[in-house]
């Protein structure tokens, strides 16, 4: 499965070690409201899909799921999001 993203074509990720050796990756943002996770989302940068469930990287979700989008902040940092708060966020179906 492929997945376009700002004028790129990626793959799907299947491996976790993958997210996590990114430079810019953080397990967890502190978000308190909706409004403040809208003001620091900035676009999906690759979905994933993993056997073992992860949490959400959204500090007010903290959901845990097989799979979602990797996503990049306004900050340039980057955090996973599962398929819920792709849709919720992004618009987004896996």
């Amino acid at each position: 499965m492929t997945y376009m993203s700002e004028n790129k074509e990626y793959s799907l990720i299947y491996n976790w070690a993958d997210i996590e050796s990114r430079s810019n990756f953080l397990s967890i943002i502190t978000i308190n409201n909706e409004n403040e996770v809208r003001n620091k989302l900035s676009h999906i940068i690759a979905p994933y899909q993993f056997k073992e469930k992860v949490l959400c990287g959204i500090s007010r979700c903290q959901t845990k799921h097989n799979y979602g989008f990797l996503v990049k902040l306004k900050t340039g940092e980057e955090i996973i999001i599962g398929k819920d708060c792709g849709k919720k966020y992004f618009g987004a179906e896996f």
